[in-house]
């Protein structure tokens, strides 16, 4: 869903289970454009107008480019 806002080039999305074992959902993204000018609270906004609350990332983490390893794969 996030890669069809028009602001997001590319996006890989992942559990993240923290020290406690509280699980949150992370989203990494690819703007298009300026890194800078991203708004995350932007993009979260308009995940939540069409996804349930479970499904909105905890937190959103804008990158230049995701790191992809030999095979072209999210490198995690």
């Amino acid at each position: 869903v996030a890669q069809r806002i028009h602001t997001v080039k590319n996006v890989h999305a992942r559990v993240y289970t923290d020290e406690r074992g509280v699980q949150n959902l992370c989203l990494w993204v690819v703007p298009h454009g300026d890194l800078q000018a991203f708004h995350t609270q932007e993009l979260c906004q308009a995940l939540a107008s069409v996804l349930p609350s479970y499904m909105v990332p905890t937190f959103v983490i804008p990158l230049e480019e995701l790191p992809l390893n030999k095979n072209g794969k999210v490198d995690k």
